[in-house]
């Protein structure tokens, strides 16, 4: 029997908790009216009706919020006594429930509790997605207050599901992208953060000049990345194109529309590599650029490197890695050397440039070498691999 007994136990404990918080509910519906102080009782004199509905529905968490809603006379403290009790009552009932939990957050807010109403409102956000969009806004809305360090950092200890949707709000709303590249760096501490919300971080801090930043960003945030990494990312074209502004973008062109066409194409690739970067071009003027990737050097002397086949006649109209400072559109390096006795029809190129202590960031592009170039159009073939950057 005593085992038997000791089997039911949990089911009993449960049971026992229910009828207690039942209890208490019943017990607040019909004796609140006595036991309120005389604030209190001012406050909900005129709420006849919500404490109606609780004596006939004391089981009802709908009713206390309507019973919180309606408080609006009397004493401010004992109005706010009224609405935590009300609150809480429901909060007992439903702890699941949307409506309770942000119930529970404004009025937290209301008291001061910044950090229990950022705590519930991103429950509320983890939950409810028809409510997420409601709860980021408001969560973004304190990620400059003091307490926002220590509660992002428990919350994702605990395993936060929704902090890259987050995120995203953060860095797609013109009035909070400001905020994301310092939130996703706080993120990224915690563990990788998604492509998308990653990317979107990294473009922000470009865009307002921060390269080095976005590039440490992209280096503590990335859920994959190769066992080495140069000063140029996958310039064997090996990996899949992440979408980072610190992987290649390749414009992909139109024959008749942009004067060429691009891919990354398997088996053409240098010295036993896989890919290489491919070119053909149709002699229509070229209207774009045909690849680029951000660079994040410090100040020094650099050499970049590659190697290329091509059947571009004549071989001097052939296109050229170019590098800017961002922001600026004056070239550091527009041409190459090249050493014709590389073998298999490969030619090896070498650019040296330096950059200043006023570049922090560079964007290193495959372009014409010049206007009458890109408005005669080029005809031809070129092959691209291998392309790395190391300091002198």
């Amino acid at each position: 029997m005593t085992a038997a007994y000791d089997e039911k136990r949990p089911t009993i404990f449960v049971i026992v908790c229910l009828v207690g918080v039942l209890v208490g509910a019943v017990f607040f519906a019909s004796a609140s009216r006595y036991f309120w102080t005389p604030d209190d009782r001012d406050a909900a004199s005129e709420r006849f009706e919500p404490l109606a509905y609780l004596r006939l529905r004391p089981f009802d968490s709908a009713g206390y919020l309507a019973l919180s809603e309606s408080v609006t006379e009397g004493s401010a403290d004992g109005a706010m006594r009224l609405r935590t009790h009300a609150v809480g009552a429901a909060s007992l009932l439903a702890p699941v429930d949307p409506q309770v939990i942000r119930a529970d957050a404004t009025l937290a807010f209301a008291r001061g509790e910044v950090r229990s109403g950022l705590d519930k409102m991103a429950r509320l956000a983890a939950i409810s997605p028809m409510d997420q969009a409601d709860a980021f806004r408001v969560l973004a809305s304190y990620v400059t207050h003091p307490v926002w360090q220590d509660f992002a950092a428990a919350r994702l200890n605990a395993g936060w599901d929704v902090s890259d949707q987050f995120l995203l709000k953060l860095c797609n709303d013109p009035q909070l992208a400001r905020y994301a590249f310092a939130v996703a760096a706080q993120f990224a501490r915690f563990g990788p953060l998604s492509p998308a919300a990653s990317q979107c971080a990294e473009n922000r801090a470009v865009a307002s000049g921060d390269v080095q930043g976005a590039y440490r960003l992209r280096l503590s945030a990335a859920k994959t990345l190769p066992a080495r990494i140069g000063f140029a990312f996958n310039g064997d074209f090996e990996l899949p194109l992440s979408g980072s502004v610190f992987d290649w973008t390749i414009e992909p062109g139109g024959e008749y529309r942009e004067g060429f066409v691009a891919a990354v194409r398997p088996d053409i690739g240098f010295a036993g590599s896989n890919k290489a970067f491919s070119l053909r071009f149709t002699g229509r003027p070229i209207r774009s650029r045909m690849a680029q990737q951000h660079l994040a050097l410090g100040p020094g002397k650099y050499h970049l490197y590659y190697v290329s086949k091509q059947t571009v006649q004549p071989a001097t109209n052939s296109p050229a890695w170019t590098l800017r400072c961002v922001g600026n559109d004056a070239p550091l390096i527009l041409d190459s050397w090249a050493d014709s006795d590389a073998s298999g029809g490969w030619m090896r190129h070498r650019v040296p440039f330096t950059v200043g202590v006023n570049c922090s960031g560079q964007l290193l592009s495959l372009e014409p070498k010049s206007k009458l170039s890109s408005l005669e159009g080029i005809k031809g073939t070129l092959v691209i691999d291998d392309v790395r950057v190391e300091q002198q």
